[in-house]
């Protein structure tokens, strides 16, 4: 018999374990930061990296895997003419997909490609805003993908690898008030 046959069978089970070590390695091991003012320890960087590189293996591939089946559906640009109705357990979003004009589906799918090729090369960027821009478009998709389809946690654990994309500059503003929220705003022109 081998270990993990059938829980190891799809790809989003590998991704399960990849990124709940890695989150094990990111978390801190003791205290917890005070709610009234900012963390003053930064997160350890090796496993934010290794974090942004798994999000990244997983998209590229997810798009390669794509061309590389050499099937003509994908080639032709013609995959979601036929994906809202053969997914995983469909939602009733998926039914009005369906129905849009096939122009705007093979539109949908050359988004696909560019989400998942060359924009995950986006995510190893030293740039923020670069990577703010990536975080934003990949869990649009993943959103899209949510709601037209059922695959179980894959597209929640997707969302989450987009959070290490997102630096204090990011979330700062939105959880900081005050003057902790006005000394991220000062450290993050700095």
């Amino acid at each position: 018999s081998r270990e993990g046959d059938t829980f190891l069978y799809f790809q989003w089970d590998s991704l399960l374990l990849e990124t709940g070590f890695l989150a094990v390695l990111y978390a801190p091991l003791w205290g917890r930061p005070c709610e009234a003012s900012l963390p003053t320890q930064q997160p350890p960087r090796v496993p934010l990296y290794m974090l942004r590189f798994l999000f990244f293996k997983l998209m590229l591939m997810s798009g390669v895997v794509k061309i590389m089946s050499k099937d003509r559906v994908w080639l032709q640009l013609s995959a979601l003419n036929y994906h809202f109705a053969s997914q995983p357990i469909p939602t009733p979003v998926a039914w009005y997909l369906r129905q849009l004009h096939p122009l705007v589906l093979q539109l949908g799918t050359a988004f696909t490609f560019i989400v998942e090729i060359p924009c995950p090369f986006l995510i190893l960027v030293p740039f923020r805003t670069i990577r703010h821009g990536v975080a934003g478009v990949q869990a649009a998709m993943q959103v899209m993908i949510l709601l037209s389809g059922n695959y179980g946690f894959f597209n929640l654990l997707s969302l989450l690898l987009c959070v290490p994309l997102l630096d204090d500059t990011f979330w700062g503003p939105l959880l900081y008030t005050g003057a902790a929220g006005a000394s991220t705003k000062e450290r993050a022109l700095t």
